[in-house]
Formats: C-alpha cells, structure tokens, sequence
C-alpha cells in the first residue's frame, strides 16, 4: 500500500458524497443484517469479558465474585457493542459494490480495524499489568473505562480531522427520506 492509497483529500471526500447521493436517489441503499452490524460489537465485548477474567487472581473467580469482576467491563462492553453496531448499520447501508470501490470507505474500514486492534490490545495489556501489580477487579474497571474514554476521544478527533460528518449526514438523511416518504 503507497503513500498515495493512504492519502484523503476534501476533492476525494465531495466526489464520493456526490457519487452516493446519485446512489441513494437511484433507491440503491441496503438494508444489512442484524448480524452483520453486531459481530464485531460482539467480539470486542467477548475480548473485555475474557480480559476481565485475566485480570484478576484465582481467588475472584468464584461464584461469589465472578460478578464484581465481570460487571463494570460487561456494561462498558455494552456500550461499544451498542455503538459499534450503530456505527456499522449506517457503513453498511451503503451498497457493497460501492464501499468496495470507494476510497473513503477503504480508508474509513482500515483506520477502524487498527483503532479495534489498538484497543483490544491496550485492554489485554491493562488485564496483564491488573493481574501482576492489583489483582483485584476494581483497579481494571476503573483502567478499562478510561483506556475506552481515551481511544474514543482519539478516535473521534482522528475522523473529525477528514469531515467525515459529510458522509454520514449524505446518508441520513437518505435514510430519513426513505423512512419517512
């Protein structure tokens, strides 16, 4: 991949709001799956709640703890499993042929799979330094929510740089016209 696959200009951004919009008025929109908009929500919520168990020490893994671990990463998981899905309904009402051949998309798709990747790694990293220095479920939690505060704020400040809001405003409204009318 070159430094030129990489590069997203405003000139590319309104070409292919322009594009999709011919799309939409066409009634090319896709209605995805249920699944296909939860799977990745899915497994990051699964990553949190195994990271979870590997943070703390044998003695929290009973029944009469298993909760307190389990519960403040399980809301949290929650949370982004609720957001994720949100998120990829509106990516995959695109249609395929178009988030195929589309700049933007594959630009959006890879920055989203390293952010995924980041985060599950920094929450693998808080679980391991948790059960070497703490222990204990409450020092995570607490670990879990800030690393998820963190690389939301980064990523949201990261996207906000390409006026991405474009995009997504193309396609609600699309979406509202299409519900509504």
């Amino acid at each position: 991949m070159g430094k030129d696959e990489m590069m997203m200009t405003n000139k590319i951004l309104i070409e292919e709001v322009e594009q999709l919009k011919n799309m939409f008025s066409r009634d090319e929109m896709e209605i995805p799956s249920f699944w296909s908009c939860l799977w990745p929500g899915v497994i990051i919520a699964a990553w949190n709640m195994v990271c979870a168990i590997i943070s703390v020490g044998g003695g929290y893994l009973s029944v009469k703890f298993i909760f307190w671990v389990l519960v403040f990463p399980g809301v949290i998981s929650l949370m982004i499993l609720l957001g994720v899905a949100s998120a990829r309904s509106l990516f995959l009402s695109v249609p395929r042929t178009y988030r195929m051949r589309s700049q933007v998309y594959r630009f959006i798709s890879r920055k989203v799979i390293v952010y995924a990747f980041v985060y599950m790694a920094l929450i693998l990293a808080l679980a391991l330094f948790n059960r070497v220095y703490y222990a204990s479920p409450f020092p995570f939690a607490f670990m879990v929510l800030i690393a998820t505060i963190f690389v939301w704020f980064v990523m949201n400040i990261d996207f906000g740089r390409y006026q991405l809001s474009v995009l997504s405003s193309a396609i609600n409204s699309f979406r509202a016209e299409k519900l509504g009318g």
